[in-house]
């Protein structure tokens, strides 16, 4: 008979959706201490985040680069209200530890890493009573970036 099972619980990753989530953690370094940077030495930084799965806390991170991909990151400052501090340039993820908002998620197929969880968007935390995000909030200081984190 075998072992009984669902294959879909064979899936490490979120299933697509939109889900609350907040800022855990945030870094500009790798492990050994030296600069995040793309290949093309581009600037980049991680983000890790806190989502909430039903009654699960599960961790995500997504890494944003510098140059003509910070858009991305204009779209994390705008939804968690930081759109002026973007414009003035003053705006670091490090500084808001702990904020709420909505993320949507995809679910991509790679030949690399298998399949794997890509922030789609960025939005702000929904209001009213019906749409509170969980108790549970992110604190305390950032993680240590690991090898296993960095995905190329």
């Amino acid at each position: 008979d075998g072992v009984k099972y669902n294959a879909k619980d064979a899936s490490h990753v979120i299933p697509a959706g939109v889900y609350y989530a907040s800022i855990k953690a945030y870094t500009e370094t790798r492990e050994d201490g030296s600069e995040m940077t793309t290949k093309n030495g581009d600037p980049m930084c991680r983000v890790r985040f806190e989502v909430y799965v039903g009654d699960q806390t599960r961790t995500l991170s997504d890494y944003f680069i510098g140059g003509k991909m910070i858009w991305r990151y204009k779209r994390l400052a705008q939804a968690i209200g930081q759109e002026d501090a973007f414009k003035a340039e003053t705006f670091s993820a490090e500084n808001h530890i702990g904020e709420n908002l909505r993320i949507e998620l995809a679910v991509e197929e790679s030949d690399e890493y298998g399949e794997q969880n890509r922030i789609t968007k960025f939005m702000p935390n929904a209001t009213g009573a019906a749409a509170k995000a969980p108790a549970k909030q992110a604190t305390g200081k950032p993680e240590p970036i690991t090898a296993d984190d960095i995905p190329f």
